[in-house]
C-alpha cells in the first residue's frame, strides 16, 4: 500500500492541468504538453487540427485547458491547406500531430521542432522556442 500512497502524493504535487493530463490521457500526453509549454510562448497563437474527426487537440475547449493562456484556433475541415498557408505570422505555431498539418506545406513558413518521431510543433523561423 505504501508504494501506491507515494504515487498519489507525487500526483497531487503536480499542477492541476498536469494531474488532469496524466489521469485522463496518460504520461505520454503529459510529456507532449510539457514540451508544448516549453516551446510555445504564452502569448502565441496556436493552430489546431479541424474539429472533424474528433481528437484530443481538435476540441478547442479541451485543448484550451491544457494550453491556456495561448490563443487557439482550429483549421476548417475543408480548408486545411488554405489555413496553413495563412498562418505565417511571427508568433503563430502549428501543432504537428500524426496526420496534421501537411508537413510539406507547413515547412514552407515554419520550422519543425520534433517531440518524437511522429509529433512535434511547427514554429516561426525566428521563434523556435526552447
Amino acid at each position: 500500500m505504501l508504494p501506491q500512497l507515494n504515487q498519489v502524493r507525487k500526483l497531487w504535487a503536480l499542477p492541476a492541468w498536469e494531474r488532469a493530463a496524466v489521469l485522463l490521457e496518460g504520461e505520454d500526453f503529459l510529456d507532449y504538453l510539457r514540451f508544448l509549454h516549453e516551446v510555445i510562448p504564452e502569448d502565441a497563437r496556436v493552430i489546431l487540427p479541424p474539429r472533424q474527426p474528433q481528437s484530443t487537440f481538435s476540441n478547442i475547449y479541451y485543448a484550451q485547458y491544457y494550453l491556456f493562456p495561448r490563443d487557439l484556433h482550429n483549421c476548417g475541415v475543408e480548408e486545411i491547406d488554405a489555413c496553413i498557408r495563412r498562418v505565417t505570422g511571427p508568433n503563430t505555431y502549428i501543432l504537428a500531430l500524426e496526420t496534421f498539418p501537411p508537413r510539406d506545406l507547413a515547412s514552407e513558413h515554419k520550422v519543425y521542432i520534433p517531440f518524437n518521431e511522429e509529433i512535434g510543433v511547427f514554429a516561426p523561423p525566428d521563434g523556435q522556442g526552447r
